[in-house]
């Protein structure tokens, strides 16, 4: 009779093992990157901003840093999620202002609509300008 096979771990050198646990610090290089991926996902999704607290989210992060994923990284709140997302919207905001203020004529389009199933109406703008800085004229 032979003995079970059993699973062996990985050994990790201390020095590697404490410089990985940095880079997952709130505010490492990877909690910061694992955390704007999350946000993309929220926002791309349209995913509730509590979707960091929901028990199947914390369940797929477990299993995921048992397979060794992300093992230090914490999860954030909804309250964070708003927070983070809302310094995103005035940073773009600020951006797109920016690039209005240098634009001479302007041309603006709206469109309101409902969504049958939700009964939800959205107003959507539209603004489209040329940027001559960009663009090549030719003179034939």
């Amino acid at each position: 009779m032979t003995a079970p096979a059993t699973k062996r771990l990985k050994t990790v050198p201390i020095a590697d093992a404490f410089g990985r646990q940095a880079l997952f610090q709130q505010g490492g290089d990877a909690s910061r990157a694992i955390t704007e991926a999350l946000l993309f996902m929220i926002v791309k999704d349209g995913l509730p901003f509590n979707t960091p607290e929901k028990e199947g989210f914390k369940h797929f992060l477990k299993e995921y840093s048992k397979a060794g994923g992300m093992p230090l990284w914490r999860g954030i709140s909804r309250q964070t999620v708003s927070r983070l997302i809302d310094a995103k919207y005035e940073l773009y905001a600020a951006e797109v202002k920016k690039v209005l203020e240098k634009v001479e004529y302007l041309s603006r389009t709206s469109d309101i609509w409902t969504d049958t199933q939700t009964t939800k109406s959205y107003l959507g703008l539209t603004a489209h300008f040329l940027d001559m800085g960009s663009i090549d004229i030719v003179l034939c």
